[in-house]
């Protein structure tokens, strides 16, 4: 299924015999869970690494990871004693979409203090500038005002009974797929501005076409049919 060398601009090339198919449709149905599930496998592997490990109150292999998953932005991952601590790099090259980024994560990072129904959900922070658990790695890392259109860093903190709670699994899809999600709903929302600022602006083409003086000079007509012209 994998191939040896990978196709000319892409790091992975599966190839699926379709002859050799499984029949049972249940079969069919894992083999396209698997492969819809590489990407998530992929990016997350720290992510599985230092869950399980939390789960076990072990010591993940490293302590800490870097995950370049798009261009000039990464996803960091600390592991610690009881909780994991994941930090993603954010950049947007559209200025509209970066400033619809930055309301989005400061009002999920308001909703997640001021909802008691969220009181147990992973913490979540946004700041500008980079976090302790970066600054204490001593890692090098490119400075933010040198990457085009960052803006800024999004820690998300898992605790074990979270992992618990929802699974490995299910967690690491969630946090591996966040920058997707941030990225799903910019994109709406920009679609959605867009739509109502069209709908507002036919409709004050409207407003004004009706606002607009009658043609003084225009000819007119009585119920007989004679022509008259203002004076």
């Amino acid at each position: 299924m994998l191939e040896p060398e990978a196709g000319q601009g892409f790091s992975i090339t599966l190839v699926l015999n379709l002859d050799h198919i499984p029949p049972d449709q249940a079969a069919r149905e894992a083999l396209v869970q698997k492969l819809s599930s590489m990407k998530r496998d992929v990016v997350g592997a720290p992510l599985w690494l230092s869950f399980r490990a939390l789960l076990a109150d072990a010591k993940p292999p490293k302590p800490h990871y870097t995950v370049h998953y798009a261009e000039s932005q990464c996803m960091y991952v600390v592991p610690q004693p009881d909780v994991v601590v994941i930090v993603f790099a954010l950049c947007f090259s559209n200025a509209t979409e970066a400033a619809i980024a930055k309301i989005f994560l400061q009002e999920a990072e308001m909703s997640r203090r001021q909802s008691k129904e969220l009181a147990a959900a992973p913490s979540i922070v946004y700041t500008q500038e980079p976090p302790l658990e970066l600054r204490q790695l001593g890692t090098s890392r490119p400075e933010p005002s040198a990457i085009d259109g960052f803006i800024g860093h999004v820690t998300i903190a898992v605790s074990k009974r979270v992992v618990e709670a929802g699974g490995v699994e299910k967690v690491v899809g969630l946090v591996q797929g966040y920058p997707c999600y941030l990225l799903y709903h910019v994109k709406a929302t920009k679609s959605q501005l867009h739509t109502r600022i069209r709908a507002r602006s036919t409709n004050w083409l409207q407003v004004l076409n009706r606002a607009m003086p009658e043609k003084l000079d225009k000819e007119r007509k009585t119920i007989s049919g004679r022509v008259f012209k203002r004076q």
